[in-house]
């Protein structure tokens, strides 16, 4: 996680960051759900879109490695390649978790 980007985003002011990592965490945690519910639906409509939706959001955080994975999943939706996309989701929500943790702790300051 590199928080540079959202920094000078802000221009360095901590209230319009933690305004920015609070509204993500609501966010993230909605879309992740929705991203969930398209894989077991075989919606891969809802996925591409959810997905789509959360990867600004997740630069913004820096959270690079899991933009790759979201990149993947977002690719594999739209091929309606279902081979490993479970994996990879959950490769992704690990890394969320992980993320959230940090970042809830980040609001805590």
């Amino acid at each position: 996680m590199d928080l540079s980007f959202l920094e000078k985003f802000t221009g360095g002011d901590t209230l319009k960051m933690k305004k920015y990592i609070a509204l993500y965490l609501d966010t993230a945690t909605v879309l992740f759900n929705s991203i969930g519910e398209g894989i077991a639906a075989e919606d891969w409509e809802k996925v591409c879109a959810n997905v789509h939706s959360l990867k600004p959001q997740i630069t913004y955080m820096g959270l690079t490695n899991l933009s790759e994975l979201l990149l993947k999943i977002e690719e594999k939706s739209k091929a309606q390649d279902t081979y490993s996309i479970n994996e990879i989701f959950e490769q992704a929500l690990v890394v969320h978790r992980q993320s959230k943790q940090v970042l809830e702790g980040y609001l805590e300051t």
